[in-house]
């Protein structure tokens, strides 16, 4: 029989009498990820930890590695590797007072802060972005390297890094850091080589992937399942569910203030959000606040400082509050219609009660789609519903490893051949020596007459600027200065003529324009809401999985429904599906096909019903087009814009990656065709079909 929770709790206490006292004694009690992530941490063992927020993550990492690593003998590191700035300095506050208690070294490393202090025992909170500049800045001449002694590495909210850009920069971080180590090693610099990495994730949908590609083939996963109850608010009898109809109706139906977190997709509509909420809520005695990444530092954290300290707030935000940067407790979260992803929508709505077993959250919708998807979508959250796991390619990343290796080399310089050893676990050696050779002819890399690899003037430039360790895509745009104190209040602005402009809610007089600064003074009343340069994003199949979860569609039925002029096959299969059926349509030139969604396929009415035959040709070569529209497709896959420094076949390739014609063209011909008219009767579901059919 397993022991119950309180042997457990009693039992691991014995087991961390240094830690126990400084991390749960005043809690008494552990959680459930704590009785279960102790064990294989504090054996050394490299482990992904998964469960839902305001679970005691952090100490259940925390305590059991610190109290093995406080028992061995000599100088180490923990390194805790976390994806914001923003983040980075809300666990150096949580973490400092039990570590000071601990007498052990807590240290920053971002743009922000450069703790350079050594010390035997520390640990170092930082970004991918500074972990890569560390290991290009942290030689210590012959004698070894700043990271040297790191025992173990920490990945924090590892589910915002996996499958994208940072996430692959992130997983040639570590290989570069157990290559420095190795190489130390074998020089006799230092007595081991190797370290303990642990991963922590609220929401995780493909566990094993983030286990192969950062922790290896012999790492743990320990998750707790279940999370908190989720309490629908809602308005009784209100028509208008957006935001700006139901918020203030529901703030003057309550007796007790309450602190509100209102999310947006976009960083225009959170300024557009907060000038309106602004304006109604001021006579209730609220303050609206705004928080995006285009908003300086000093605004982001005004507006975090006033969460804390206003019992009446309401602040509108971005993806960027979406992690565990401590505002206080959050009464209710509202949601500004159904955000892009479901592991986005549990992350939100776990920002609200996380002192209760209950999350509060008001769902708002300015259509009936919207509603539809918020119903959907919903309905997958109560059931732990993470939808598909969708990854990419991302070798623009291996492009910049390459420069920040060299950069890294005490000489300077590395050979090709330990390049290509480098970067081919990501794209295979023939495709390595490719991005490698068009490096050379692009004069990012110069090769001297023996053959060794050097810095091109473009990368050395980054070098010298510190922009080399980075991944993350610039935006276009200008910057908002205030004239009166001359600090920046935004960046990346698209800037028009309008003489009077939003930001955050605020109203602002221009009063000059200068190359791209836009310099403005403070006025009552709010202009015209400003515009920023975007990057590009991947559209994937989160909201047709969620629909077709909560319509009760076995995966592998489409339903055929009429509509207007048009009959709609729903495949609910995301922008990969549409790619796909778009390759197909291309060779075949079916004429009765209109055009495909990432929703549905419309045929013309005269249409008979049946399944093409040619959907069900799995020989078909869907590659032989793909150069053709290079530029289109990774645009709509939402691949980086550094993709086009690449050579042609690795550029070829992460698209290929991306769609996965091979696991799509198996379920697309293994598809079941059934008539569905009923469907049509769902309300929203025509809304929808017009929303994608009008974007034809």
């Amino acid at each position: 029989m397993s022991e119950d929770a309180l042997a457990i709790d009693r039992r691991i206490a014995r087991q961390l009498p240094v830690c126990w006292p400084v991390f749960f004694e005043k809690w008494g009690r552990l959680t459930p990820i704590q009785r279960l992530a102790t064990d294989p941490i504090q054996a050394g063992k490299d482990t992904l930890v998964s469960a839902s927020t305001a679970s005691g993550k952090t100490e259940s990492v925390c305590a059991p590695l610190l109290e093995r690593l406080i028992a061995t003998y000599g100088p180490w590191t923990i390194l805790y590797v976390s994806p914001t700035r923003a983040l980075v300095n809300d666990l150096y506050a949580r973490l400092s007072e039990p570590l000071h208690r601990l007498g052990i070294r807590l240290q920053r490393r971002t743009g922000e802060y450069k703790d350079t202090d050594m010390g035997d025992h520390r640990v170092i909170i930082t970004t991918p972005e500074s972990m890569d500049s560390m290991l290009c800045r942290g030689r210590l001449g012959d004698d070894g390297h700043r990271l040297q002694h790191v025992r173990a590495v920490i990945l924090d909210e590892i589910h915002l890094l996996a499958g994208g850009a940072r996430g692959q920069q992130l997983s040639g971080l570590l290989l570069r850091l157990r290559r420095l180590q190795s190489d130390l090693h074998s020089r006799g610099l230092l007595g081991y080589a190797g370290f303990q990495t642990v991963a922590l994730s609220a929401t995780l949908p493909d566990p094993r992937g983030v286990m192969e590609a950062f922790l290896g083939s012999n790492s743990e996963w320990v998750h707790a399942a279940g999370g908190r109850e989720i309490e629908e608010v809602t308005v009784p009898g209100l028509e208008d569910l957006s935001v700006v109809g139901q918020l203030p109706v529901y703030l003057g139906s309550i007796s007790q203030p309450e602190k509100v977190l209102v999310f947006a997709d976009t960083r225009k509509r959170v300024d557009e959000l907060s000038a309106v909420l602004g304006e109604t809520l001021d006579s209730m005695g609220y303050q609206v606040r705004a928080h995006h990444g285009s908003l300086s530092q000093k605004v982001r954290e005004s507006t975090e400082a006033a969460a804390h300290r206003l019992e009446r707030i309401v602040v509108v935000a971005t993806s960027t509050l979406e992690i565990g940067i401590d505002i206080g407790d959050i009464d209710l979260v509202v949601l500004d219609g159904p955000p892009k992803s479901l592991s986005s929508m549990l992350q939100r709505i776990g920002r609200g009660n996380r002192r209760t077993n209950k999350t509060r959250v008001m769902m708002c919708s300015r259509s009936e789609s919207d509603r539809l998807v918020n119903r959907a979508m919903l309905h997958c959250a109560r059931e732990g519903f993470l939808g598909p796991a969708e990854h990419a390619a991302n070798s623009a990343v291996a492009r910049q490893q390459v420069a920040s290796y060299i950069y890294q080399s005490p000489k300077t310089w590395r050979s090709k051949a330990k390049l290509i050893d480098l970067i081919e676990c990501h794209l295979g050696a023939q495709r390595a020596e490719s991005l490698i050779d068009e490096m050379i002819r692009n004069g990012e890399l110069e090769r001297d007459v023996e053959d060794r690899l050097s810095l091109g003037e473009m990368w050395a430039d980054k070098a010298y600027n510190g922009k080399i360790h980075s991944n993350i895509e610039g935006t276009l745009g200008s910057s908002i200065v205030d004239e009166a104190t001359g600090k920046v209040i935004a960046t990346g602005v698209k800037y028009g003529d309008e003489s009077h402009i939003s930001v955050a809610g605020r109203g602002y007089r221009v009063s000059g324009f200068d190359g791209n600064t836009i310099r403005v003074e403070a006025r009552g009343g709010a202009g015209t809401a400003v515009s920023y340069a975007s990057g590009r994003y991947r559209y994937g199949a989160n909201w047709g999985a969620a629909l077709r979860r909560y319509l009760k569609i076995p995966e592998d039925v489409w339903p055929v429904v009429p509509f207007r002029e048009f009959v709609c096959v729903l495949h609910f299969g995301g922008a990969t599906t549409k790619l796909t059926l778009d390759q197909y349509s291309r060779i075949y030139g079916d004429n009765s096909l209109i055009k495909s969604t990432q929703l549905c396929l419309a045929f013309s009415s005269g249409w008979d019903g049946d399944k093409p035959e040619w959907l069900m040709d799995r020989q078909i070569d869907l590659t032989t087009q793909l150069s053709d529209e290079l530029g289109t497709l990774e645009n709509v896959l939402g691949l980086p814009l550094a993709n086009q420094h690449l050579p042609l076949d690795v550029r070829l390739y992460d698209v290929q990656q991306a769609l996965d014609f091979e696991k799509e063209m198996e379920w697309i011909s293994a598809s079941r065709w059934v008539s569905m008219p009923d469907l049509m009767e769902i309300s929203g579901l025509e809304d929808l079909l017009s929303d994608e059919l009008g974007r034809l």
